[in-house]
């Protein structure tokens, strides 16, 4: 069958066996063929025509090297970038469950849109998301509205594939229901991610939630964190002095960082690069 890459075309098999069939693209496939007198041709490429009419073009060397030279002129006209899916936690009155969502695929110039004091931390996070570095635990990022954190999240989203799931701060308000745990029993190996959480992981002396956030720790690095895996991306708008110092506590909390205003020197570099 061919295969497409930088370098060209390549034919992996000497042989299209049976009626293997191969995908190129919508209308073009290598396979096995009978020609017009009923004798099989191996290392075919049909090409279905406008006119409905299904054409064979038998893979020689001499075939390969003119695809080849084609193949060199290609030009890219258009590329979609596909949307990204996560999972969203929803509530039907009988228990918690997922819906698949998509959210818009976003790739950002990090060093040009974020302050350099926040490339570290990105790196951690990438680290933090491996399986094989960490199997429970916090990433806890704030800052004023505007600053850039769900911005951020889609590029995490769409740039690092894992199974995100995410959770409303409404839903999030619940995190200690015993339905929430048998939630939690089916969505073992999850990336959750909680904006604004704010009223979850505020300090318990003057929380509401405290059985949220009590739950919350011991989930991300409490007995319970054995039993599920869960890693947890909190983003909220407080200050971080009003966060349950528990939260915070190495050990639990991988990365931590402030979203702060672009410095000057970068917003007026990114202004100029986009000719405002």
């Amino acid at each position: 069958y061919l295969t497409f890459d930088d370098t060209g075309i390549k034919v992996n098999s000497s042989k299209v066996k049976g009626n293997d069939l191969y995908i190129l693209s919508n209308d073009i496939r290598t396979q096995s063929v009978k020609d017009i007198d009923g004798v099989e041709v191996f290392n075919t490429i049909a090409v279905t025509a406008n006119d409905n009419v299904e054409y064979g073009l038998h893979i020689t060397d001499n075939v390969i090297d003119n695809f080849n030279k084609l193949f060199k002129h290609l030009i890219k006209i258009k590329s979609t970038p596909k949307e990204q899916e996560v999972k969203l936690v929803c509530y039907d009155g009988g228990g918690y469950y997922t819906i698949k969502s998509k959210i818009n695929h976003t790739k950002l110039d990090l060093h040009s849109n974020y302050n350099d004091d926040f490339m570290p931390v990105y790196e951690d996070i990438v680290k933090f998301l491996d399986k094989s570095e960490r199997k429970s635990g916090l990433i806890v990022m704030n800052g004023a509205p505007g600053t850039g954190k769900s911005t951020f999240i889609r590029h995490l989203v769409s740039n690092h594939p894992n199974n995100y799931i995410i959770i409303t701060p409404a839903i999030a308000a619940h995190l200690a229901a015993p339905e929430f745990t048998s939630f939690l029993l089916n969505n073992k190996d999850a990336v959750f991610i909680m904006e604004d959480c704010e009223q979850v992981i505020m300090d318990r002396g003057t929380n509401t939630f405290g059985s949220a956030v009590a739950a919350l720790l011991n989930m991300s690095d409490g007995l319970m964190s054995d039993i599920f895996n869960g890693k947890f991306i909190c983003t909220f708008n407080a200050d971080i002095k009003d966060i349950d110092k528990a939260v915070l506590r190495k050990g639990r909390c991988f990365a931590n960082y402030e979203f702060k205003a672009l410095s000057a020197d970068k917003a007026d570099k990114l202004l100029i690069q986009r000719g405002l």
